[in-house]
């Protein structure tokens, strides 16, 4: 129940930040347009990508504890190693970096609708689909398959 509470409060926040966002672009007289109705779907793969990789680390970490700090630490070296700020080039040899982190998309996704007013082209998609299905099936198959014996280890 801790972790559905702590999901529901963080979007909560994520609403109001995204009400505050709102009136900051209508503050400087950003334009709105149709794309922004694109940002429901980049949502949801971000939301599917979480949920999938929550499958995987969870089971595990009922019965290896260290995963939970590993955990902390791969997420914190992974945010550093996410174009946030900067636009990663999408050419040449770097192409491969770019589909090698899941999160690039979706991130480059929501810079190419809110700062360019453009759709994001849908190739930029293709990894994280791929790894949200991937993690999704190991996961909730290592999921059922431990479910019988987490009370057993807890």
């Amino acid at each position: 129940i801790s972790i559905f509470k702590n999901i529901v409060v963080n979007f909560i926040d994520f609403l109001f930040a995204s009400v505050a966002f709102v009136f900051v672009l209508i503050f400087y007289s950003w334009s709105i347009n149709w794309n922004y109705l694109f940002i429901p779907v980049l949502l949801l793969l971000q939301a599917c990508f979480a949920v999938s990789l929550m499958f995987l680390v969870s089971s595990v970490n009922v019965y290896i504890r260290d995963v939970g700090i590993l955990t902390k630490t791969v997420m914190s070296i992974w945010f550093w190693f996410t174009p946030i700020i900067f636009q990663f080039p999408y050419e040449g040899r770097t192409k491969i970096l770019y589909f090698l982190n899941p999160m690039c998309g979706v991130i480059n996704g929501y810079r190419e609708i809110v700062i360019f007013n453009r759709l994001p082209p849908a190739e930029h998609f293709y990894s994280i689909v791929f790894a949200s299905f991937i993690f999704m099936g190991i996961g909730y198959f290592s999921f059922k398959r431990l479910e019988r014996n987490f009370v057993d280890v807890l």
